[in-house]
């Protein structure tokens, strides 16, 4: 059943459709079959990339939930991690029912998981577990016999872009199909930290050249306001009095969008056919550009970090030019100061430069005298 399906049907509608998707799935697939150990750790680590889920016991259920979570507006993207870390619970235990899974079941499963996504999977579990309890599926929830995580007191890290990478990245641009356009992506990414879609929802009509600002639409559609490099104004400059592949930009247009290629057969050339920038680029288009075998990592010949560290670069780099907290606070767009804190954790500049004061202090030569 199509997305577009399920907008259109009602509740109950759904649930029974829902619950033949099961029945219709090659019971071949995972039932009636013990998995081991290594198997297990495959599915609960690896990509789910099928629905071969639907076949399990727990399968219907999970897209009922799914189908609940959607009529309540859930983001596309959260719905999509739930289906993958529910998927890889109903494929471990496939012939386990909603109302026989117990606590046990998960502290086994958790155990086969990297620790650093305990929390992640113990969330989209407890949400279809109290679902069930709402609706009298099942009379508790397992995950409340699960012990409490307790909270790290270490602040994280980030493997932000060093500036000679930054620049690798703006360079890897010039062997690019669309040189122009993916030079003011790079940048607009590295000036702005903008999120993935905060980029991807970018039309030309949110970037004020005169001012030298973009309008950037947040977490809960909370617009912000960001100043950009004169670079990328000028980068974005170019694309609207020149357009794209014979295409003119309008202010509707996105600076993010699709396209479609095809590859010579003689030569393997990759050849650009058309562009679509009135659609937005999407999460799997947006991957690929980034981390593709033509993306922009592999052209930069760097190492590669997920593109929501141009993001942690942005913050860590503001606050190593010595910006006031509260200004990257805005600038980030965080509704906690608490979120901010964390970059001054990886702002080592910082570090450096208090402790050559007090190094220049200690020797009779105080900067602030």
């Amino acid at each position: 059943m199509s997305a577009r399906t399920i907008e259109r049907v009602g509740y109950a509608d759904l649930v029974r459709d829902v619950r033949h998707l099961a029945a219709r799935a090659a019971p071949d697939l995972v039932g009636g079959r013990s998995f081991t150990l290594r198997e297990l750790h495959a599915i609960l680590c690896g990509h789910t990339n099928n629905r071969s889920y639907l076949a399990t016991r727990l399968g219907a259920d999970v897209q009922e939930y799914l189908a609940w979570k959607r009529k309540g507006r859930t983001r596309p993207r959260t719905l999509d991690q739930y289906e993958r870390d529910l998927s890889r619970l109903a494929l471990a235990i496939p012939d386990t029912t909603l109302e026989e899974v117990q606590a046990v079941d998960l502290i086994l499963l958790l155990d086969l998981i990297p620790e650093g996504s305990w929390a992640r999977f113990r969330a989209a579990w407890n949400g279809m577990f109290r679902w069930a309890q709402r609706f009298g599926r099942r009379p508790d929830n397992p995950c409340d016999q699960l012990p409490e995580l307790q909270r790290r007191n270490t602040k994280p890290v980030y493997p932000i872009f060093a500036l000679p990478e930054q620049q690798a990245l703006i360079n890897g641009c010039a062997t690019s199909l669309l040189p122009d356009v993916d030079r003011a992506r790079v940048n607009l990414l590295l000036d702005t930290g903008a999120r993935k879609g905060e980029a991807c929802g970018v039309q030309f009509g949110d970037i004020d050249l005169r001012e030298r600002v973009i309008l950037l639409h947040g977490k809960g559609g909370k617009p912000r306001l960001v100043p950009i490099h004169r670079e990328t104004a000028t980068a974005i400059d170019v694309l609207l009095i020149e357009g794209v592949h014979g295409r003119d930009l309008e202010p509707d247009h996105f600076l993010w969008f699709p396209w479609s290629v095809s590859k010579m057969h003689t030569t393997g050339e990759r050849r650009l056919n058309r562009v679509y920038p009135e659609r937005p680029m999407m999460p799997r288009g947006f991957h690929e550009w980034w981390a593709g075998k033509y993306g922009r990592v592999a052209a930069a010949e760097i190492r590669y970090r997920k593109p929501h560290m141009t993001r942690h670069t942005f913050a860590t780099d503001l606050l190593d030019a010595d910006a006031n907290p509260h200004d990257v606070q805005e600038l980030m767009g965080h509704a906690d100061m608490r979120a901010t804190e964390v970059y001054l954790h990886s702002s080592r500049k910082r570090l450096h430069r208090a402790t050559d004061k007090l190094a220049a202090y200690r020797h009779g030569n105080d900067p602030e005298a």
